[in-house]
């Protein structure tokens, strides 16, 4: 109980979390002006067919690098996984997946249904495209934090 307690507030008090909750709270307090400005935009149409391999990508490198996070070496991996909050470690991984995942699916969907240039499809690929960027960035951040660490404590 204690760790799934551990995941949800790793989940839902997050940089990741606040920013989709900001998006979506500005878009429903200007959901008129949002709508205008967006119908009254000449957007790029082929820049909108590329939009969506930004947020893409972003995810596919979190999963592809991200393994490297919690394997970062043969030798250093021993030393991390005897680490007695480990779990912690993994909790973060694993919500940063789900983040990287679960937000680019909804990006893809207004992608591929043709919503880029309405309101809330846009700020939907908005705020997803966002969070998965702040997602990424935290991974980053982890990386280099891990290899500090672990050069520390050989």
């Amino acid at each position: 109980m204690n760790k799934l307690i551990y995941y949800l507030r790793v989940l839902l008090i997050s940089y990741e979390f606040v920013a989709l909750i900001l998006f979506w709270m500005t878009y429903l307090y200007y959901r008129q002006t949002i709508d205008s400005f967006v119908v009254s935009e000449n957007i790029n149409k082929d820049a909108l067919k590329w939009l969506v391999i930004y947020p893409v990508s972003l995810a596919t490198w979190m999963l592809k690098e991200g393994v490297s996070i919690l394997f970062p070496n043969e030798i250093m991996s021993k030393i991390l996984h005897e680490w007695t909050d480990y779990w912690q470690l993994k909790a973060h991984f694993n919500v940063g997946v789900f983040y990287a995942v679960f937000l680019s699916v909804p990006c893809i969907y207004v992608w591929a249904t043709n919503n880029l240039t309405t309101g809330w499809g846009g700020v939907l690929f908005l705020s997803c495209a966002f969070s998965i960027s702040l997602a990424a960035f935290s991974f980053y951040q982890a990386k280099v934090k891990i290899k500090e660490l672990l050069i520390n404590a050989k």
